[in-house]
């Protein structure tokens, strides 16, 4: 199950959809069956994410509801789900309310499963402000 899950994590990250989907959809099954949690979890962010990253809008409501049964259970699933639901948010355009989920996230453990995505707060906010020497600057800097 986690080998699947990270496959589709690695699918995901490269903007694979159909793939990261495929493989996270796999290691969900197969948490499920045995009955992890936390691997389920983790596998059906992956796939809301890729899902919303490929322009599929039910990725957006799926990522909601991860993060409300992440909460609700305690999840170590919650600060990678809330980090993800706050990147889709920012995406959307919607920059205070992805700050607001993202102080409002847990801190994250040492443990592997909470591996989140990453992004450079600073290109974003002159992506936002149309500052675009700033942008690749501060895109620049992020990759190095």
């Amino acid at each position: 199950a986690d080998a699947f899950a990270e496959l589709g994590r690695l699918h995901m990250l490269n903007y694979e959809r159909d793939p990261a989907v495929e493989a996270a959809d796999t290691a969900a099954e197969i948490g499920e069956r045995l009955g992890l949690t936390e691997t389920r979890t983790n596998a059906r962010i992956t796939a809301a994410t890729a899902r919303y990253q490929a322009g599929d809008r039910s990725g957006l409501d799926e990522l909601y509801a991860i993060v409300e049964f992440s909460r609700a259970g305690q999840l170590l699933a919650l600060p990678r789900a809330t980090q993800n639901l706050a990147y889709a948010v920012r995406e959307e355009g919607d920059w205070l309310r992805s700050d607001a989920l993202l102080s409002a996230a847990p801190a994250r453990t040492a443990s592997g499963q909470t591996l989140t995505t990453s992004y450079s707060g600073e290109a974003m906010r002159a992506w936002f402000e149309g500052d675009f020497g700033r942008l690749l600057a501060a895109a620049e800097a992020f990759v190095h």
